[in-house]
């Protein structure tokens, strides 16, 4: 029965020559960490500046109290939302390309496909799940009592389909063709970490899709990396 176990492993460790053995560890940790890489902790602070910091919103009153104004025209609800949307498109293209400028991000606005459409817009459709149109006409809808509420809730939304997007473009790395080492990662890990192994169990006859959610769990339990704690001031003798 050992002997049989090791001649598995082996078989899996000299798969067919020239195939690439996937890196399950690395992918994992990219997995369990993408929202601290790719930042997507800053897209509430991108949308919400966007917002309080258009030209008008934040007031004084006679007290000097600061206040945030709710209730806007037509004109300026459209401002509002092609503000907050262009800088969700920055965002994203900023974790595409790398180092962007302000330049070059008005030189990819222009660009269009085939049909006309803008570019932009499309990654941004694809990376959040919203659309220009479709964000000018929910600000227009709440016109009359904007707040900044109504952007947090958004945001969550956009938020979640985000985590799918990114999470889908590391999975698809793994195809038909690696569903053995998947299995074979999945079974070592239940060995190495002591898991219920009902809770992970792997049927005989089984597909990529049935084992990814065991392979997502495994890497968002257990591939998470800790952030560093700051370090405390030296005390003074």
């Amino acid at each position: 029965m050992v002997e049989e176990k090791k001649a598995e492993e082996k078989s899996l460790d000299e798969k067919v020559e020239g195939e690439e053995k996937p890196n399950l560890e690395e992918i994992a940790t990219r997995l369990a960490n993408m929202q601290e890489r790719h930042k997507m902790d800053q897209l509430l602070s991108t949308v919400m500046d966007s917002f309080v910091n258009y030209p008008g919103v934040k007031y004084k009153d006679d007290r000097g109290v600061e206040h945030y104004k709710t209730k806007f025209t037509a004109k300026e609800a459209k401002n509002i939302a092609d503000r907050v949307f262009d800088k969700l498109a920055y965002h994203a293209h900023l974790r595409r390309y790398g180092n962007m400028t302000p330049q070059f991000f008005e030189e990819l606005k222009k660009m269009r496909d085939p049909d006309g459409n803008p570019l932009v817009e499309a990654e941004v459709q694809r990376a959040f799940g919203i659309t220009r149109t479709g964000l000018i006409n929910f600000v227009l809808k709440n016109r009359e009592n904007l707040t900044a509420e109504h952007f947090v809730k958004s945001v969550e939304k956009m938020l979640e389909h985000h985590v799918d997007y990114i999470g889908g473009q590391i999975l698809s790395e793994l195809t038909d063709e690696h569903k053995d080492y998947v299995a074979d990662f999945i079974k070592k890990e239940v060995e190495k970490r002591g898991l219920n192994k009902d809770e992970y169990e792997i049927k005989n006859y089984y597909t990529m899709k049935q084992i990814l959610p065991l392979y997502q769990k495994i890497a968002m339990n257990f591939y998470k990396k800790e952030k560093p704690k700051p370090e405390k001031p030296e005390e003074k003798s």
